[in-house]
């Protein structure tokens, strides 16, 4: 039996879902800097069950790593309501701590210049690649 209206709604409510990104469309070129020798973020992702609060995995695909660096990826955890983008805040989760993923790049040691960065999160945001141009001073 397929699944009625009622319940596709209710099971795409039951997800909390946020990008920590500065605020800008997923489509638009993101600007970083970075001096040499150091790391920047790009872009904290987090996904969680909004009725238990729950973390859920998300999935980012690395698109491109970019020629003279590498992308890292590192896990924290964040309160949902910190979250400067989020598509479906739950205020049942206020103060619970979701796993966020977390992209960051490093240059390669003595590179000064311009890189190129691609990541698509699968699963929301679109799927839609999300690129960041870093600068390295």
């Amino acid at each position: 039996m397929p699944p009625t209206y009622q319940s596709l709604v209710a099971m795409f409510l039951s997800i909390g879902i946020a990008a920590i990104l500065p605020g800008v469309p997923a489509s638009a070129a993101e600007k970083r800097v970075v001096e040499s020798g150091k790391e920047v973020l790009l872009s904290r992702y987090a996904q969680w069950q909004r009725l238990s609060c729950k973390s859920l995995n998300v999935v980012v695909k690395i698109v491109k790593e970019g020629k003279h660096g590498r992308v890292i990826l590192r896990h924290s955890y964040h309160d949902p309501y910190n979250f400067e983008y989020t598509s479906a805040w739950s205020p049942t989760c206020t103060g619970v701590k979701i796993r966020a993923s977390g992209y960051y790049y490093r240059p390669k040691p003595g590179f000064r210049g311009k890189d190129h960065v691609i990541l698509r999160p699968v699963g929301f945001q679109g799927g839609r690649n999300q690129h960041f141009h870093v600068t390295v001073k």
